[in-house]
């Protein structure tokens, strides 16, 4: 039976939107930790001092610009946008990319990562005062290929962990005529996916108000990053033992 895209929302229970959710919160944490990695080289090797090398001078203009002085006053929003961006493009891609290319799961990825990115480069750095591409941030091309690298990481993880179209559960079967394995996976990625979701949420808001009671000696970037990261966690292992549960029951 040939796999139809537009066939894909009409799938059993919507199985392939739960996934998509949970593989890519996993995505996009991943990329988040590659960018907490490059951002921390940049600023400890970064100086701004006369007669440094210019890649030195870049790594500084990539932690000291308007952009990142704007993430640290809307951090806890910053933080939550970017893992609800993550998870709405893995669905975009899981509902409308993903059936249409061919190859290795991580090759689809990689095809689908372009998008986000360029989207990125050319629409939110502008908005957010960095000029086009990332330009006006004094960081020379640093802008343009830590998206590229990052953006990468995403989409081979995506790709990688999202099932190819053999695993499909495709459309016209009714839910009796689907494999109670296949209920049973379908309602663990359910929940998990939900877990997920209310957990960024919730985790964002509370470790925020975490950090603003405690004061000063918190930083509410510390309060945001955690809450968001556990939340999700918490919210994704509550999920799926949730789903285990119903599959016992």
């Amino acid at each position: 039976m040939r796999f139809q895209p537009e066939a894909r929302w009409r799938e059993w229970g919507s199985t392939w939107l739960f996934r998509a959710v949970v593989v890519g919160f996993i995505a996009t944490g991943l990329m988040t930790a590659v960018l907490a990695i490059t951002y921390a080289i940049a600023a400890s090797l970064g100086s701004n001092e006369a007669g440094a090398p210019s890649l030195l001078r870049w790594m500084w203009g990539l932690t000291h610009n308007v952009v990142t002085r704007q993430a640290e006053t809307i951090l806890p929003a910053a933080v939550l946008l970017h893992f609800l961006a993550g998870i709405t493009w893995a669905v975009v891609y899981a509902g409308l990319v993903e059936p249409r290319l061919s190859g290795p799961g991580w090759q689809r990825g990689l095809l689908f990562a372009p998008l986000p990115g360029i989207l990125s480069l050319v629409v939110l750095l502008p908005l957010l005062g960095g000029g086009l591409f990332g330009l006006e941030l004094g960081a020379g091309p640093l802008p343009i290929v830590g998206n590229i690298l990052v953006h990468l990481v995403y989409g081979a993880t995506l790709g990688a962990l999202y099932p190819l179209e053999s695993e499909h559960v495709l459309v016209d079967r009714a839910e009796d005529e689907v494999p109670d394995d296949g209920r049973a996976v379908f309602r663990v990625e359910r929940t998990t996916a939900i877990g997920i979701v209310a957990g960024l949420v919730i985790g964002g808001v509370g470790g925020c108000l975490v950090a603003l009671v405690s004061g000063p000696g918190f930083p509410i970037l510390v309060g945001a990053v955690n809450g968001v990261l556990l939340g999700a966690i918490a919210g994704a292992l509550i999920g799926s033992f949730t789903g285990l549960e119903a599959r016992q029951g």
